[in-house]
């Protein structure tokens, strides 16, 4: 194996590891703290786009740490799957890091340099980790760094929105730990591909599939999924000022990656799984998108407005694993539904942090995000018009954005599956829509279009700035938004990457034979206790 196989798929753990350290030390030197983020995070994104490139032609980058053999060592493994997922990360983290480091000195200052580089340690070690308990580890180190940054600059507001946050979070790790002890003394692994191994021979045992609705649960309450939605629209809006899209982006995107790599690759093919796990995800994605797009509807706040706008693509998002957890098998609507929530998933980690910029620009000029005072920023700022104006039609789903592309093939897998949910979700999908497209038109024209009804006759500091500093303020919104709308032009060759990620979560013998090495036998491996025990009896 090459030197570049062994450390590539280790660069996105140790680049942010190492850079979180590097800031810690230089924390009374800001600019050297700058420049150290600025240099991890390009180096971040360029390791992510060679993983990309590596991964594409269907290759899977593997090592095992210390040369321990998988099951036995740690393993890190980047698919498909996991390079987009990297990549769209490394993009969205280097646009909200200029964002806040340009326009939010009070942020960007002290601790938030290595807070910002291990919260994206921790996703990016979601997205290459082969094995569940550093998955928990990975997200322990996520949400400690998130838990201060949703705190940094001590709003009371911040403070009341961090108890829920925190909270919620600690109770589900809490039920994360427990249920990886619950699974390794029923299956005797931890390993993704071994018990995705285990899953394909039927060694899942009712005690393990339990074991794995509360892991589900605990993915659903990081992904916001319905019924445990409730923190987000409170929570988000409370975050300083940049930060909401670093959050909007990622943070609910790994709970809806771990249920994909988790629930639906290494224990979908066990129908005692699929038939106590399969059904409910479907009835959580139909609610989800709905209680979303009702939020965005009713909102009268536009951090909150665009806040609900993650609920309604988290939904849309549990539409494919949903239909393949119940699809009979070799379903082609199965296979349609997983292209069309990948594809979803990547473009809208663009699209809502671009919008949640956008949203950050227009209060800065207004001195408010209250929809109710806001307007005639078009006559200001013609351009910041634009770009939310091509953010909010592919976050609606209109041609010829990225969001129509995703949303057709997710109606398109409702109705070729044909059944009552394939029907219904497909309906909710277009619900949705029309919802989030009344929501964005009646932000739009009260933002730019209507009078301002502010009782403030003096600007907000913004609103003076000079034309090259709101060039500044837009760049990063304006790239993000350019980059999702180029995936919607080139719909066809990304949604064939798209189609080989789906792909790879619901059929993981590619990944077992990447991992563990020779060829996929579909005997049950002896590690189980259970088969251990059966074996015994016989």
């Amino acid at each position: 194996m090459s030197t570049a196989k062994v450390i590539l798929p280790t660069l996105p753990v140790l680049v942010p590891l190492f850079a979180g350290i590097a800031t810690l030390f230089a924390y009374r030197a800001v600019p050297l703290q700058r420049v150290l983020g600025a240099l991890a995070l390009l180096l971040n994104l360029a390791g992510a786009l060679l993983a990309l490139r590596a991964t594409a032609g269907g290759a899977l980058l593997v090592t095992q740490a210390g040369n321990w053999p998988a099951p036995f060592g740690i393993t890190v493994a980047i698919d498909l799957l996991g390079a987009g997922m990297l990549t769209v990360t490394a993009v969205v983290a280097l646009a909200a890091w200029v964002y806040i480091t340009s326009h939010a000195p009070r942020v960007a200052a002290g601790y938030f340099h290595p807070l910002y580089q291990l919260l994206v340690l921790g996703v990016n070690w979601a997205f290459v980790t082969g094995d569940i308990f550093n998955l928990f580890v990975s997200f322990e180190v996520m949400l400690l760094a998130s838990y201060v940054l949703l705190v940094i600059g001590t709003s009371r507001r911040q403070m009341r929105q961090a108890y829920k946050y925190v909270l919620l979070n600690v109770f589900a790790s809490t039920v994360f730990v427990a249920a990886c002890g619950w699974i390794y003394g029923n299956l005797g692994t931890l390993n993704i591909a071994e018990l995705a191994h285990l899953s394909r021979s039927g060694a899942i045992t009712p005690g393990a599939a339990v074991a794995i609705a509360a892991v589900a649960f605990v993915f659903a309450a990081k992904a916001a999924v319905f019924p445990l939605w409730f923190w987000l629209p409170d929570s988000y809006p409370a975050l300083p000022s940049g930060l909401g899209a670093l959050y909007a982006a990622l943070l609910t995107k790994v709970g809806i990656y771990a249920l994909l790599r988790i629930v639906l690759m290494s224990f979908g093919q066990a129908q005692v799984v699929a038939d106590a796990i399969g059904p409910a995800m479907l009835l959580a994605a139909g609610a989800t998108m709905l209680v979303g797009g009702l939020g965005m509807a009713g909102a009268a706040s536009l951090r909150v407005m665009l806040n609900c706008g993650i609920l309604v693509g988290v939904g849309y998002m549990l539409v494919g694993p949903a239909f393949a957890l119940t699809a009979e098998a070799d379903s082609p609507a199965a296979g349609t539904a997983m292209t069309g929530a990948v594809f979803y998933m990547l473009q809208h980690m663009l699209v809502i942090a671009g919008l949640l910029l956008c949203g950050d620009v227009v209060e800065r000029y207004r001195g408010t995000d209250d929809l109710r005072r806001l307007g005639n920023v078009l006559a200001q700022d013609g351009w910041l018009a634009l770009v939310f104006f091509v953010g909010a039609m592919s976050l609606i789903g209109l041609p010829p954005t990225s969001g129509f592309a995703g949303k057709l093939l997710l109606v398109r897998a409702g109705f070729e599956r044909g059944d009552a949910w394939g029907w219904a979700l497909s309906l909710l999908v277009l619900l949705s829509s029309v919802l989030v497209l009344v929501a964005l038109g009646r932000a739009w024209c009260a933002i730019f279009w209507s009078p301002s009804t502010s009782n403030s006759e003096e600007p907000a500091p913004a609103a003076r700035e000079t034309p090259a500093r709101r060039v500044t303020l837009l760049f990063p919104a304006a790239t993000l938004t350019a980059l999702a709308l180029a995936m919607g032009l080139l719909a066809s060759p990304v949604g064939r990457l798209a189609a080989a990620a789906g792909r790879l979560a619901t059929d993981p013998a590619p990944y077992i034979t990447a991992v563990l090495g020779g060829a996929v036998d579909p005997a049950p491996l002896p590690q189980s206790p259970a088969l251990r025990a059966e074996g015994a009896d016989r």
